[in-house]
């Protein structure tokens, strides 16, 4: 029964990771961001790791979800057809309090990849009745 599980399990990770091509190139980006010291993007903040840092601002609570998109460029038009989209790391964390933070940082671009230094692309702390939202 042991072994049949572990079949299973292996079918269906290799499964999901060929439904899915960029799987590889959005966890590399993921863990780029993660790992990156926070004073990179903002030298008045510590040297920790963006995802230490969202933490602690966030509060250990929180749910934290990361994404890899295209920073809201594309517009659904005939105009998007050929573009090099910026690529972007979203982390949103859901606050007990139900509050909620947004930030997003690019990395790079679709066709390039990962490349140059990372840059907040947009932010925002979403409060019920209020919020702040900061783009570049």
């Amino acid at each position: 029964m042991t072994k049949l599980l572990a079949n299973v399990l292996c079918f269906t990770m290799l499964a999901t990771a060929q439904a899915d091509p960029n799987h590889a190139r959005d966890a590399k980006a993921i863990a780029r961001v993660k790992q990156m010291p926070v004073s990179e993007l903002d030298s008045t903040l510590p040297s920790i790791s963006f995802e230490k840092w969202l933490g602690i601002e966030a509060g250990r609570e929180a749910d934290i979800r990361w994404e890899v998109n295209d920073c809201g460029e594309q517009t659904g038009t005939a105009a998007d057809r050929g573009r090099d989209f910026p690529m972007c790391v979203e982390a949103d964390a859901a606050m007990k309090d139900k509050r909620s933070i947004v930030i997003m940082i690019a990395v790079g671009s679709f066709k390039k990849g990962i490349t140059g230094k990372p840059s907040v692309s947009f932010g925002e702390l979403d409060t019920p009745g209020a919020s702040r939202t900061k783009s570049r």
